[in-house]
């Protein structure tokens, strides 16, 4: 660290501190917004700010506080049902009199939540859908990291896999003889390194598009791999191909 370095570090906590020494002594009101990992509000979540003000968010998310002396730092706990409680202490100023608190899901409401996918919600979508149980992973919805969940990913997204796959089809004769067409739900693993495994029909149309379908499944590139709180897991995913004669 440079001199000068040291010398700006040093009035910029001395600026910082008389900011703070001239708030004292002067209050406001300051508005607490609660919302889930992903942004959406919170309501009926139970905000305790300081030690004694128990208040009720709105459908908004949102509490207000009235009359907090600015300079200040505060306790506030937030109790919300199917979300982990949050405990943390805010400076409150006229400059920082919004605050947004986001909360974690419990460990049960995330393991529900990666179980809801069934054959019946896969059949309603044309896109691939993760249907591995990720709660096994632990809780990949902790807030306190920049990495949550990401889904595997086809390189390019879901247009180059779509290209990909209307490229690769080789429609069997077989089948254009017979009149056979439909979706066949194909199930795979992409794993750790994004390479693509355990290829099996969960439903399909016929033996020659079923074979053609897994066919196209296992000679994809390599994915971009799932990742719970930045460490790269291997997930089964669920991907309809469309069989359709002209």
């Amino acid at each position: 660290m440079t001199r000068l370095t040291r010398i700006f570090l040093v009035l910029l906590t001395l600026v910082t501190s008389f900011v703070s020494q001239a708030e004292l002594g002067k209050s406001g009101d300051v508005t607490i917004i609660v919302t889930d990992r992903f942004g959406r509000s919170i309501a009926n979540a139970e905000v305790t700010f300081g030690l004694d003000q128990l208040l009720t968010s709105d459908k908004e998310g949102k509490v207000t506080v009235e009359d907090v002396d600015w300079g200040s730092s505060y306790q506030i706990n937030v109790i919300a049902t199917g979300y982990r409680d949050y405990f943390g202490f805010h400076e409150v100023d006229k400059k920082r009199n919004s605050i947004t608190i986001k909360l974690g899901w419990t460990k049960e409401r995330w393991a529900a939540y990666t179980k809801q996918f069934r054959l019946e919600e896969i059949m309603r979508r044309d896109s691939v859908i993760v249907t591995t149980d990720l709660s096994k992973y632990g809780d990949c919805s902790n807030v306190d990291t920049d990495h949550f969940w990401f889904d595997a990913q086809f390189p390019g997204g879901q247009k180059e896999m779509g290209r990909y796959v209307s490229d690769m089809i080789d429609y069997p004769e077989s089948s254009i003889d017979y009149g056979e067409q439909g979706k066949v739900y194909v199930s795979f693993v992409i794993q750790q390194d994004g390479s693509v495994a355990e290829v099996r029909v969960m439903r399909g149309v016929s033996a020659s598009l079923d074979r053609e379908a897994k066919r196209v499944i296992r000679e994809m590139p390599t994915w971009i791999p799932a990742s719970c709180n930045g460490k790269t897991v291997s997930v089964r995913c669920t991907l309809p191909i469309v069989f359709t004669l002209n």
